[in-house]
Protein backbone atom coordinates (compact mmCIF):
# COMPACT_ATOMS: atom_id res chain seq x y z
CA UNK A 1 0.00 0.00 0.00
CA UNK A 2 1.24 3.49 -0.95
CA UNK A 3 0.51 5.16 2.42
CA UNK A 4 2.73 2.20 4.08
CA UNK A 5 5.50 2.93 1.97
CA UNK A 6 5.54 6.76 2.72
CA UNK A 7 5.35 6.09 6.62
CA UNK A 8 8.32 4.06 6.13
CA UNK A 9 10.27 6.75 5.13
CA UNK A 10 10.13 8.93 8.01
CA UNK A 11 13.02 9.85 9.85
CA UNK A 12 13.31 8.08 13.50
CA UNK A 13 15.85 8.27 16.38
CA UNK A 14 17.32 5.09 18.04
CA UNK A 15 15.67 4.78 21.70
CA UNK A 16 18.31 5.11 24.77
CA UNK A 17 16.33 1.87 26.41
CA UNK A 18 14.72 -0.84 24.28
CA UNK A 19 12.27 -3.41 25.82
CA UNK A 20 12.47 -6.54 24.68
CA UNK A 21 8.43 -7.77 24.03
CA UNK A 22 9.26 -11.26 25.01
CA UNK A 23 11.36 -11.60 29.04
CA UNK A 24 10.36 -7.34 29.39
CA UNK A 25 14.13 -6.78 30.12
CA UNK A 26 15.01 -3.54 29.51
CA UNK A 27 18.76 -2.71 27.94
CA UNK A 28 20.50 0.03 25.94
CA UNK A 29 20.45 -0.25 22.66
CA UNK A 30 24.58 -1.07 22.02
CA UNK A 31 23.97 -3.90 24.43
CA UNK A 32 21.49 -5.88 21.77
CA UNK A 33 22.95 -9.13 20.09
CA UNK A 34 22.98 -10.15 16.60
CA UNK A 35 21.75 -13.12 14.86
CA UNK A 36 24.36 -14.86 12.86
CA UNK A 37 23.25 -15.51 9.29
CA UNK A 38 26.06 -18.26 8.37
CA UNK A 39 24.16 -21.87 8.37
CA UNK A 40 27.12 -22.97 10.20
CA UNK A 41 27.08 -20.48 12.95
CA UNK A 42 24.05 -22.96 14.88
CA UNK A 43 24.12 -23.72 18.79
CA UNK A 44 23.00 -21.01 20.80
CA UNK A 45 23.31 -21.50 25.07
CA UNK A 46 19.92 -19.43 25.47
CA UNK A 47 17.67 -21.02 22.83
CA UNK A 48 19.14 -24.83 21.87
CA UNK A 49 21.59 -26.48 19.58
CA UNK A 50 19.10 -25.95 16.50
CA UNK A 51 19.38 -21.91 16.86
CA UNK A 52 21.45 -19.42 15.02
CA UNK A 53 24.20 -18.21 17.66
CA UNK A 54 23.74 -14.68 19.04
CA UNK A 55 27.18 -12.45 19.45
CA UNK A 56 27.82 -8.72 20.17
CA UNK A 57 29.84 -7.74 16.91
CA UNK A 58 33.54 -6.47 15.71
CA UNK A 59 33.27 -5.79 12.85
CA UNK A 60 30.38 -4.24 10.37
CA UNK A 61 29.91 -3.72 6.78
CA UNK A 62 29.34 0.11 5.19
CA UNK A 63 25.92 -0.71 5.23
CA UNK A 64 26.12 -0.74 8.93
CA UNK A 65 25.10 -4.62 9.46
CA UNK A 66 27.19 -6.74 11.77
CA UNK A 67 29.43 -8.91 10.25
CA UNK A 68 29.33 -12.98 11.84
CA UNK A 69 32.48 -14.89 12.01
CA UNK A 70 32.23 -16.29 8.38
CA UNK A 71 31.69 -13.34 6.98
CA UNK A 72 28.03 -12.86 6.29
CA UNK A 73 26.26 -9.97 6.89
CA UNK A 74 23.44 -10.02 9.91
CA UNK A 75 19.95 -8.12 10.21
CA UNK A 76 18.13 -9.87 13.27
CA UNK A 77 18.73 -8.39 16.76
CA UNK A 78 18.27 -10.14 19.67
CA UNK A 79 17.70 -9.51 23.57
CA UNK A 80 21.20 -9.69 25.66
CA UNK A 81 19.13 -12.05 28.26
CA UNK A 82 16.70 -14.37 26.47
CA UNK A 83 18.47 -14.49 22.71
CA UNK A 84 14.94 -14.20 21.46
CA UNK A 85 14.41 -12.23 18.25
CA UNK A 86 14.19 -8.20 18.79
CA UNK A 87 11.96 -6.55 15.91
CA UNK A 88 13.95 -3.36 14.88
CA UNK A 89 10.93 -1.14 15.50
CA UNK A 90 11.20 -1.57 19.05
CA UNK A 91 14.90 0.27 18.07
CA UNK A 92 13.24 3.41 17.48
CA UNK A 93 9.05 3.65 18.38
CA UNK A 94 7.83 3.54 22.27
CA UNK A 95 6.74 0.25 23.08
CA UNK A 96 2.88 -0.11 23.82
CA UNK A 97 1.85 -3.37 25.79
CA UNK A 98 -1.63 -5.10 25.39
CA UNK A 99 -3.18 -7.99 26.91
CA UNK A 100 -6.10 -9.91 26.59
CA UNK A 101 -7.37 -12.39 29.44
CA UNK A 102 -10.32 -14.28 30.34
CA UNK A 103 -11.35 -18.10 30.67
CA UNK A 104 -10.77 -21.06 28.36
CA UNK A 105 -13.57 -20.84 25.47
CA UNK A 106 -14.31 -17.07 25.82
CA UNK A 107 -13.20 -16.05 22.46
CA UNK A 108 -10.17 -14.26 22.44
CA UNK A 109 -8.43 -15.44 19.68
CA UNK A 110 -11.41 -14.70 17.59
CA UNK A 111 -11.72 -11.17 19.11
CA UNK A 112 -7.96 -10.95 18.33
CA UNK A 113 -8.10 -10.97 14.76
CA UNK A 114 -11.11 -9.37 14.04
CA UNK A 115 -9.68 -6.45 15.85
CA UNK A 116 -6.32 -6.48 14.03
CA UNK A 117 -8.11 -7.09 10.47
CA UNK A 118 -10.20 -4.17 11.28
CA UNK A 119 -7.47 -2.06 12.57
CA UNK A 120 -5.61 -2.64 9.10
CA UNK A 121 -8.23 -0.94 6.99
CA UNK A 122 -9.59 1.52 9.60
CA UNK A 123 -7.02 2.78 11.05
CA UNK A 124 -5.24 4.45 7.71
CA UNK A 125 -8.63 5.09 5.71
CA UNK A 126 -9.85 7.60 9.14
CA UNK A 127 -7.26 8.44 10.77
CA UNK A 128 -3.89 8.58 8.91
CA UNK A 129 -2.17 5.90 10.86
CA UNK A 130 -0.48 3.22 9.27
CA UNK A 131 -1.08 -0.17 11.07
CA UNK A 132 1.83 -2.64 9.94
CA UNK A 133 3.49 -6.17 11.15
CA UNK A 134 6.21 -4.97 12.84
CA UNK A 135 7.19 -9.17 12.45
CA UNK A 136 5.60 -10.98 9.97
CA UNK A 137 6.91 -14.15 11.45
CA UNK A 138 5.54 -13.52 14.99
CA UNK A 139 2.53 -12.18 13.51
CA UNK A 140 2.02 -15.60 11.00
CA UNK A 141 -0.29 -17.40 13.43
CA UNK A 142 -2.45 -14.36 13.38
CA UNK A 143 -3.01 -14.44 10.38
CA UNK A 144 -4.09 -18.04 9.77
CA UNK A 145 -6.47 -16.79 12.30
CA UNK A 146 -7.62 -13.63 10.11
CA UNK A 147 -8.30 -15.36 6.80
CA UNK A 148 -9.62 -18.39 8.43
CA UNK A 149 -12.33 -15.61 9.30
CA UNK A 150 -12.43 -13.35 6.88
CA UNK A 151 -11.12 -15.05 3.31
CA UNK A 152 -12.94 -17.93 3.44
CA UNK A 153 -14.08 -18.28 0.53
CA UNK A 154 -17.73 -19.20 1.94
CA UNK A 155 -18.53 -17.05 3.95
CA UNK A 156 -21.42 -18.52 5.21
CA UNK A 157 -19.94 -21.20 6.45
CA UNK A 158 -19.04 -21.81 10.34
CA UNK A 159 -15.03 -21.45 11.03
CA UNK A 160 -13.23 -22.98 14.11
CA UNK A 161 -9.94 -21.47 15.42
CA UNK A 162 -7.88 -23.48 16.77
CA UNK A 163 -7.43 -23.51 20.64
CA UNK A 164 -4.94 -21.62 22.37
CA UNK A 165 -2.58 -23.70 24.17
CA UNK A 166 -0.47 -23.43 27.31
CA UNK A 167 2.60 -24.38 25.48
CA UNK A 168 3.70 -25.00 21.59
CA UNK A 169 4.78 -22.29 18.90
CA UNK A 170 3.02 -19.61 20.62
CA UNK A 171 5.54 -20.17 23.55
CA UNK A 172 9.05 -19.66 23.21
CA UNK A 173 11.74 -21.95 25.34
CA UNK A 174 14.78 -20.50 26.70
CA UNK A 175 17.77 -21.95 28.85
CA UNK A 176 19.23 -20.38 31.89
CA UNK A 177 22.10 -22.70 33.12
CA UNK A 178 20.29 -25.74 33.79
CA UNK A 179 16.72 -24.41 34.54
CA UNK A 180 14.34 -23.59 31.28
CA UNK A 181 11.87 -20.90 31.45
CA UNK A 182 8.94 -20.65 28.55
CA UNK A 183 7.55 -16.87 27.65
CA UNK A 184 4.81 -15.81 25.45
CA UNK A 185 5.13 -14.77 22.18
CA UNK A 186 3.92 -11.91 21.25
CA UNK A 187 2.01 -10.04 18.20
CA UNK A 188 3.81 -7.06 16.98
CA UNK A 189 2.50 -3.83 14.80
CA UNK A 190 3.78 -0.34 13.92
CA UNK A 191 1.87 2.40 14.54
CA UNK A 192 3.03 5.19 12.38
CA UNK A 193 1.56 8.11 11.37
CA UNK A 194 1.18 8.42 7.53
CA UNK A 195 0.60 11.49 4.97
CA UNK A 196 -1.92 13.89 6.13
CA UNK A 197 -1.45 13.01 9.61
CA UNK A 198 -1.26 16.24 12.04
CA UNK A 199 1.63 14.82 13.72
CA UNK A 200 3.47 13.61 10.08
CA UNK A 201 6.58 15.72 11.03
CA UNK A 202 7.00 14.61 14.81
CA UNK A 203 6.89 10.91 13.78
CA UNK A 204 9.05 9.36 16.49
CA UNK A 205 6.99 11.01 19.13
CA UNK A 206 3.56 10.01 17.62
CA UNK A 207 4.74 6.35 16.42
CA UNK A 208 4.53 3.38 18.65
CA UNK A 209 5.18 -0.06 18.66
CA UNK A 210 2.50 -2.46 19.56
CA UNK A 211 3.39 -5.83 21.63
CA UNK A 212 -0.19 -7.57 21.66
CA UNK A 213 -0.13 -11.49 24.38
CA UNK A 214 -3.00 -13.56 23.25
CA UNK A 215 -2.38 -16.43 26.11
CA UNK A 216 -4.72 -20.01 26.70
CA UNK A 217 -7.53 -19.40 29.36
CA UNK A 218 -5.49 -22.19 31.50
CA UNK A 219 -2.86 -19.63 32.38
CA UNK A 220 -5.06 -17.43 33.89
CA UNK A 221 -5.96 -19.93 36.48
CA UNK A 222 -4.72 -19.79 40.16
CA UNK A 223 -0.88 -21.10 40.18
CA UNK A 224 -0.82 -21.04 36.37
CA UNK A 225 1.74 -18.18 36.16
CA UNK A 226 5.55 -19.14 38.06
CA UNK A 227 9.05 -17.92 37.62
CA UNK A 228 9.53 -21.14 34.84
CA UNK A 229 6.34 -20.06 33.38
CA UNK A 230 5.83 -15.86 33.43
CA UNK A 231 2.95 -16.50 30.80
CA UNK A 232 0.95 -13.38 32.33
CA UNK A 233 3.29 -11.05 33.78
CA UNK A 234 2.83 -9.18 30.55
CA UNK A 235 0.12 -7.83 32.25
CA UNK A 236 1.74 -5.67 34.78
CA UNK A 237 3.26 -3.57 31.77
CA UNK A 238 0.28 -3.40 29.53
CA UNK A 239 -1.38 -0.02 29.21
CA UNK A 240 -4.46 -1.49 27.47
CA UNK A 241 -6.22 -4.93 28.85
CA UNK A 242 -9.09 -6.56 27.41
CA UNK A 243 -11.41 -9.54 28.82
CA UNK A 244 -13.31 -11.60 27.08
CA UNK A 245 -16.05 -13.43 28.91
CA UNK A 246 -18.93 -15.90 28.29
CA UNK A 247 -22.65 -15.30 28.17
CA UNK A 248 -24.98 -18.28 29.50
CA UNK A 249 -26.26 -18.04 26.04
CA UNK A 250 -22.55 -19.45 25.15
CA UNK A 251 -21.87 -16.18 22.84
CA UNK A 252 -19.08 -13.87 24.03
CA UNK A 253 -18.32 -10.63 25.44
CA UNK A 254 -15.71 -8.50 26.03
CA UNK A 255 -14.44 -5.41 28.36
CA UNK A 256 -11.48 -2.89 28.06
CA UNK A 257 -9.25 -1.46 30.61
CA UNK A 258 -6.61 1.97 29.85
CA UNK A 259 -4.00 2.82 32.02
Amino acid sequence: MSSTAKSSKLPMSLRSRVTCPHCWNEFPPDHALWIAQHPDLVGDPRLGADQPQRFLPTRFNVQGAAVDSRGFACHGLACPKCHLAVPRPLFEMRPMFLSIFGSPASGKSYFLAAMTWRLRSVLPKFFAVGFNDADPALNHRLHEYESLQFLNPNQEALVAIEKTEAQGDLYDMVLFGDQSVSYPRPFMFSLLPLEGHPNLRSAAKAAHSICIYDNAGESFLPGEDASTSPVTRHMALSKVLMSTFRLITGFSKFGVLMF
